[in-house]
C-alpha cells in the first residue's frame, strides 16, 4: 500500500492478487471529504510502492510501473495519469531503477532518481513526456532528495564516509538546481578521527563473457605489493540492489573502514541476479535455469581479479552475507572450500521455507527460477 496526495483527495495503491498468483493493482482516489473512492487507473506492473506523486494543481499523478511486464521487480518506468480522463502515458524508461522524487512547479517536468541498466550510481534526472531528458548535476552524489509542494526548492543530503552534509536549492523556470546554503554534520576538525580505507570501483570478467563490477576497500594503512586477508560482503535482494549496498540494514559506510581498520581488505561484488550486468545476462540465466551458478561465478571471479591484483591473500578470506546474500552465501561454501569462515545473516538454507513466507507467492524468485523451490 503507497499514497500520495492532490489538492482534495487521497491517492492509493492496493496491491491484490488475482487468479493464478497475477498481481493486480489499482490506483484509487478518494475524496477526502465525502468518503468516496474511484479507481482511476488499473494494471499488473504498477509498483505496491508506488512513488505516487501528484502535480502541484492536483490534475496529474505519475507513478512507478515495470517498464518489462515481468514478475522481476526494479526495471521501471515512470508512467503520467491525468486523473480527469484516467489515461495512463509512460514516459521514456529512463533506465533500470527509476523512482519520482517530485514535480517542478510548471506542472510539466518531473524529477526522478535514475539508476542505468549496469550503472553502478544513480543520478538525478529532469525528464518531461516531451521526451526532455536532462541529468542535474548539481544533485550528483545526492543520496536522499526532498522538494517543496511548490516545486521551487529543494534540500538534500550528501555523504562521504563520517561527513554528511545537509544542502539546500532554488529550481529556475527550466528545471536547473541553483545550490543556495549548505552545512555539514561533522566539524572539520573530527574528520580526522575516522580514518578510510581507499575506494575502489573493480571490472573483472566471468567465465562466460559476462562483465563483473564490484567495490573494494583496501586496510587503512595498505602498502602496495602486500597480501592482506579479505572479507566478501554479499548484499541482499538481490533484484535492484549494488555491491555498496552490501550492509544492509545499517547502511552506515564506516562499516567497511572498521573492518578496514583492522587490516581487511573489503570486497563487496556485485552478480548478475541484482542486474548490474544488465537484462540480458539476466535473461540468459533464466532461460539456462542457471541464476545460482551464475552468481557464484560473478562472486567468485570478482575475488579472483582481487588476489591477481595482488591485495588479497588467497589463504585468509571469509565471507558473509544478508539476506538473498546470505541464501547466495550458502551456495558458495558449499560449491567451494576457499573461504576460513562464513557468515549468513537473515538468510536461508533451504529455499522452499522462505518461498511464500509473506503470505503470497514470491512471484519474482518463481519467474527467475522457472517455479517454486522444490520444482527445481
Amino acid at each position: 500500500m503507497a499514497f500520495g496526495q492532490s489538492t482534495d483527495c487521497l491517492l492509493g495503491v492496493w496491491r491484490r492478487y488475482g487468479t493464478a498468483g497475477r498481481r493486480v493493482t489499482p490506483i484509487l482516489q478518494l475524496d477526502i471529504s465525502s468518503g468516496d473512492a474511484r479507481t482511476v487507473y488499473q494494471g499488473e506492473g504498477i509498483r505496491s510502492g508506488g512513488g505516487l506523486s501528484a502535480t502541484p494543481d492536483g490534475r496529474k499523478l505519475i507513478f512507478t510501473e515495470n517498464a518489462l511486464k515481468t514478475p522481476y521487480p526494479f526495471y521501471n518506468q515512470l508512467s503520467l495519469i491525468d486523473l480527469a480522463q484516467g489515461d495512463a502515458v509512460p514516459l521514456r524508461r529512463a533506465g533500470a531503477q527509476t523512482s519520482a522524487l517530485g514535480w517542478h512547479a510548471n506542472g510539466v517536468g518531473i524529477y526522478a532518481r535514475v539508476q542505468e541498466d549496469t550503472a553502478d550510481e544513480s543520478h538525478i534526472e529532469y525528464l518531461t513526456v516531451e521526451g526532455v531528458r536532462r541529468e542535474i548535476r548539481s544533485l550528483r552524489g545526492a543520496e536522499q532528495v526532498f522538494f517543496s509542494k511548490d516545486g521551487r526548492k529543494v534540500g538534500w543530503i550528501t555523504q562521504s564516509g563520517a561527513q554528511t552534509d545537509l544542502r539546500t536549492g532554488i529550481v529556475d523556470d527550466v528545471g536547473n538546481v541553483r545550490l543556495v546554503g549548505a552545512r555539514t554534520s561533522l566539524r572539520e576538525e573530527a574528520k580526522s578521527e575516522f580514518a578510510q580505507g581507499e575506494r575502489r570501483r573493480l571490472r573483472w570478467g566471468s567465465p562466460d563473457g559476462t562483465s563483473g563490477s564490484g567495490l573494494l576497500v583496501l586496510p587503512i594503512e595498505y602498502v602496495p605489493g602486500q597480501m592482506y586477508p579479505l572479507i566478501v560482503l554479499v548484499h541482499g535482494g538481490p533484484q535492484g540492489i549494488r555491491g555498496d549496498q552490501a550492509l544492509f540494514p545499517l547502511y552506515v559506510p564506516l562499516m567497511f573502514d572498521y573492518w578496514a581498520a583492522k587490516g581487511y581488505a573489503v570486497l563487496a561484488p556485485n552478480y548478475r541476479s541484482d542486474g548490474s550486468a544488465g537484462w540480458a545476462a539476466i535473461e540468459k540465466a533464466r532461460a539456462e535455469g542457471s541464476a545460482f551458478e551464475r552468481d557464484f561465478e560473478d562472486i567468485m571471479s570478482g575475488v579472483d581479479e582481487v588476489i591477481r591484483l595482488g591485495i588479497a591473500d588467497p589463504h585468509h578470506m571469509g565471507i558473509a552475507g544478508h539476506s538473498w546474500g546470505g541464501i547466495a552465501t550458502n551456495w558458495i561454501v558449499t560449491h567451494t572450500n576457499r573461504f576460513k569462515a562464513a557468515i549468513i545473516y537473515e538468510g536461508h538454507a533451504d529455499n522452499s521455507l522462505w518461498w511464500g513466507m509473506r503470505g503470497s507467492p514470491n512471484m519474482s524468485v518463481e519467474w527467475m527460477y522457472g517455479g517454486p523451490p522444490w520444482a527445481r
